[in-house]
């Protein structure tokens, strides 16, 4: 598991559901989007 995944799992309710929608959402939109960790925050 990469430093972004953990991020989004490790948020707390309701953050965590909110983040794992939006990273679904991002995913199945832009699939060549990547998921990248910086400035300790997930981005794309």
């Amino acid at each position: 598991m990469n430093p972004a995944e953990t991020y989004l799992i490790e948020a707390s309710e309701p953050y965590r559901s909110i983040l794992l929608h939006l990273q679904l959402l991002v995913a199945t939109t832009l699939p060549e989007a990547e998921m990248k960790y910086k400035w300790k925050l997930p981005f794309y």
